[in-house]
């Protein structure tokens, strides 16, 4: 199962509209639980990694199932069970994760 970038809008014509976000929401969360569409190897461990990039298009989010190192981790998700990650995550502590770029800057000393 391998990421599989799209620009895919739900709007008329093709053009973006407002059912997209939750579009692409329900397609992230249905790729869980198939466990399709992430990147990297497979580590065994039973773990989805939701990961951050950033290029010089701006910031990117894609699964891994190992450790992202060198990158952001933004949430742990056991694959057993993706619906009790939907259930119980804290959004603002991924907003702050994903924003806060100088939480990664020096040596780590915990997962905040």
């Amino acid at each position: 199962g391998w990421f599989k970038m799209s620009r895919k809008y739900t709007g008329h014509k093709g053009q973006p509209c407002e059912n997209d976000h939750m579009t692409a929401f329900e397609t992230f969360k249905q790729n869980l639980k198939e466990n399709k569409r992430w990147m990297g190897q497979d580590d065994g461990k039973g773990w989805f990694w939701l990961v951050a990039g950033q290029n010089p298009g701006g910031l990117y989010l894609y699964v891994m199932k190992s450790p992202p190192f060198g990158e952001r981790p933004l949430a742990l998700i056991k694959e057993s069970n993706v619906d009790e990650f939907f259930e119980k995550v804290n959004w603002h502590m991924l907003f702050v994760r994903l924003h806060k770029w100088n939480l990664w800057g020096g040596k780590a000393t915990e997962f905040p």
